[in-house]
């Protein structure tokens, strides 16, 4: 990789209203620099380099330090974040992807292909205007949110429970963490409720789809040794 003394490194506000990461400025900045630096760490600017940095066993998932360094270090929302398959690492990271497995198998993915197409042509067909949409309104968001119901077996027409928490909880990803905190948490509760919800009728009627098979995996006889709420909680 090649390197720059640090006053050639540009410097990015990416907390400030007015930045773009499309804008003039940064395109300059890409061709000066291979990264830029930013209240949050660096910002990697080009493939190559971004390439060989996700491939390096001498780097860890940065994304578990988010909570910390917006000053959230303890509550729900913390303990959720930290519970993610994406922030464990080492044997736990190990053990939580073989408990998930049996529940995404290419047989299941394969079966639902079919549905996720009908479900693609079902809402272009229903495009308000001719040629036109909003895609994000119109299709974006209802076919992420129906896929996800389609494969955890839940009812259709509740794709907007999972979209309007779900975009809530997306909250948590931006710069505002910390005041949007309350929000946050609060449609993680409704979300932990529901899926409490989704999950106890599952243990007392099987299907199958993917909450089924997450439930299973989870369990003493299909794990192959003793699981904690914990784990389950992690999975589903």
């Amino acid at each position: 990789m090649s390197s720059l003394a640090q006053g050639e490194v540009p410097a990015f506000e990416v907390a400030d209203p007015a930045f773009a990461i499309t804008s003039q400025d940064v395109h300059a900045a890409r061709e000066r620099s291979w990264y830029a630096t930013t209240p949050y760490g660096i910002a990697v600017l080009r493939y190559e380099q971004m390439n060989k940095l996700l491939k390096s066993r001498q780097l860890r998932q940065g994304s578990i330090a988010w909570p910390a360094h917006n000053g959230v270090i303890e509550g729900p929302f913390a303990r959720w974040w930290s519970s993610w398959l994406l922030n464990k690492e080492g044997e736990e990271h190990r053990r939580l992807r073989r408990l998930m497995t049996p529940a995404f198998s290419q047989q299941m993915i394969v079966g639902l292909v079919p549905r996720f197409q009908a479900l693609a042509g079902e809402l272009v067909d229903d495009f308000a205007e001719p040629d036109r949409c909003e895609f994000v309104s119109e299709f974006a968001e209802p076919y992420s949110a129906r896929v996800i119901a389609i494969m955890l077996g839940l009812p259709e027409p509740e794709w907007q429970v999972i979209a309007t928490e779900s975009a809530t909880l997306g909250l948590a990803m931006g710069v505002t963490l910390k005041q949007d905190l309350p929000k946050i948490e609060d449609a993680l509760a409704r979300l932990y409720a529901y899926c409490d919800e989704v999950i106890a009728e599952r243990r007392a009627n099987p299907q199958d789809d993917f909450v089924t098979a997450l439930v299973n995996a989870s369990s003493p006889k299909r794990a192959g040794s003793a699981t904690t709420n914990s784990e389950t909680d992690c999975c589903c």
